[in-house]
């Protein structure tokens, strides 16, 4: 689903503008959180989970690097993507101790955090409306016509066509960046809740404590480290200290078998945590795309796209490497 969407909407905010996409994401959420509270039926409840991911990782991750490909390129894109990290670095560490208060205040209600949701979804869909500027100008907009042909032959897999171009520079970009997405939170966090579940025997409340540390080193990457190194180092060394520093802490949290060394590791991981060993060759692919005639929003989903397969391919097989690992003691 997520293939499909982040290659249509891409596409079409090409022509329509960034700003109504931006709107999706809420407006999703709130369909999906409304879904959950009021349905019993478990499909209907796993189906509005799955909607409101898809949406709010193409309103968020795509239209956000398209938006931010619009108004800026090079070092200055790759800087704002600190910024945006810094957000996101916010968000999950106030987000565990938010849903603890809700809790706590609903009397154990699970439909609490829903509702809250809900609440701040609206919030978002106000500010996007009113407050959000369009970034995509009327003049550099693709004509309709252009998305409806495109439409007509839909392939989730379009972004390989990068891969049959001359250009071989972006080709190569686009593979770095894509096993630089293995390495993102969201495969490692995957790999740390079974870890620390069934390995460190680690409670619900210390599990929380270490997502709220894990979203500090997020945000003060994007704050202070990422935008110092982005301005000192050249794309290749930027890229090259980031996987290194990642791979040194994932290293120090697989050999440590006590939970001291998960919270010992998170120190290397603060150079490219998240995704932000990333930041420089994504601004510069962006760039070069842009060269090459792909649009903006285009581009952004093919780029989620990849994020996606990378992703899904890496945490099926450390999935079943851990289980492997698991039987054999």
């Amino acid at each position: 689903v997520g293939l499909f969407l982040n290659q249509i909407g891409g596409k079409l905010s090409d022509s329509v503008g960034r700003k109504v996409m931006f709107a999706t994401g809420p407006v999703m959420t709130i369909i999906s959180a409304l879904t959950i509270l009021r349905s019993k039926n478990l499909a209907a409840v796993m189906a509005a989970k799955v909607m409101k991911d898809v949406f709010i990782t193409f309103s968020g991750s795509v239209m956000c690097g398209a938006s931010s490909a619009d108004i800026v390129a090079g070092a200055q894109q790759a800087l704002m993507s600190t910024y945006l990290q810094l957000a996101v670095g916010i968000a999950v560490i106030a987000g565990p101790f938010l849903e603890s208060i809700l809790l706590k205040l609903g009397r154990g209600d699970a439909r609490a955090p829903f509702k809250a949701m809900i609440a701040l979804s609206t919030i978002q869909l106000f500010n996007n409306a009113i407050l959000l500027p369009e970034t995509l100008v009327q003049s550099k907009r693709s004509s309709l016509d252009t998305f409806f042909k495109s439409l007509a032959s839909l392939n989730p897999f379009a972004f390989l066509k990068v891969y049959f171009s001359k250009n071989d520079a972006l080709k190569r970009l686009l593979t770095v960046q894509t096993f630089q997405n293995c390495l993102d939170g969201k495969v490692t966090s995957d790999l740390f809740q079974m870890w620390a579940r069934n390995q460190l025997q680690w409670s619900a409340d210390t599990m929380r404590d270490f997502v709220a540390v894990w979203g500090l080193s997020v945000s003060s990457g994007a704050a202070i480290v990422h935008p110092y190194l982005l301005r000192k180092l050249s794309v290749f060394d930027y890229s090259t200290v980031g996987n290194l520093c990642v791979w040194a802490g994932i290293t120090i949290h697989g050999l440590a078998k006590k939970g001291l060394g998960m919270w010992a590791g998170i120190p290397f991981l603060v150079p490219g945590v998240n995704g932000g060993n990333a930041h420089a060759i994504k601004a510069l692919s962006l760039k070069m795309a842009k060269k090459a005639g792909y649009g903006n929003g285009e581009f952004a989903g093919w780029l989620n796209n990849l994020r996606v397969m990378a992703q899904s391919v890496d945490v099926l097989l450390l999935g079943r490497w851990y289980a492997m690992c698991t039987e054999k003691g």
